[in-house]
């Protein structure tokens, strides 16, 4: 078996969708040209939210993974709670909105979309 294409993605290199007025930044761990999947590291920092309003990723699945802190996404029926170590699975066209519950800690999370969203 052959690797045909081998791409490592450094922390921190790649800045996508930060918005530090919301207190977000979302770094890209995948390759940009992969169009599989995205997966993206999110730091919030503490109290920060993604906003009140729900919105779509326009992908098929979605996957968050909280890495440290307390994170509630809110879906249109539902409200979903999750400690460092859960993760989520959600059709990724499902509206939704995320909060860093601790007011006091940042919290860290892992997105991963398939397929790749936005390239």
């Amino acid at each position: 078996m052959t690797i045909e294409q081998v791409e490592v993605v450094s922390f921190g290199s790649v800045i996508v969708g930060s918005n530090e007025a919301q207190g977000i930044r979302h770094s890209l761990l995948s390759p940009a040209s992969n169009k599989l999947l995205s997966l993206t590291h999110t730091t919030m920092e503490p109290g920060a939210s993604a906003g009140e309003e729900l919105y779509p990723m326009f992908c098929e699945s979605q996957t968050a993974y909280v890495l440290k802190g307390k994170i509630r996404i809110q879906f249109s029926n539902k409200v979903v709670d999750l400690n460092a170590g859960d993760a989520i699975t959600f059709p990724g066209r499902e509206p939704h909105t995320y909060h860093n519950l601790d007011g006091s800690k940042s919290a860290e999370l892992i997105w991963v979309m398939v397929p790749s969203v936005g390239r």
